[in-house]
């Protein structure tokens, strides 16, 4: 079972619609802590105790989220018969343009 995101109040304890990530980035295998492109760097204290690290990205448009807070719903399975469920806020915001020209990287 894939790792699933559900927002509230559809969660998976309701019967919500489930979605997937667009993206799954980093590697099991090498042991180095893997980002995505443009993902800031995570500080030392948040990174896991393995060497192993791995990137889910859900793209909030395609999901239907426009500007505003949301409470989400993670939802993994251990394979088995249990599942692994972390509950947080999230908050969609559109930078102004102006920003984004400040931000712009080199062509």
């Amino acid at each position: 079972m894939e790792p699933q995101l559900y927002v509230f109040p559809a969660t998976i304890e309701n019967g919500g619609k489930a979605y997937f990530p667009n993206f799954v980035q980093g590697d099991y295998f090498n042991g180095a802590t893997m980002v995505s492109y443009g993902s800031e760097i995570l500080p030392p204290y948040a990174l896991p105790l393995s060497s192993y690290t791995v990137e889910l990205v859900w793209n909030v448009k395609d999901i239907g989220l426009t500007e505003g807070d949301y409470q989400i719903e993670f939802v993994t399975h251990d394979g088995n018969q249990k599942l692994g469920i972390k509950c947080m806020n999230l908050r969609v915001y559109t930078r102004p343009a102006s920003e984004d020209q400040q931000n712009k990287l080199p062509h």
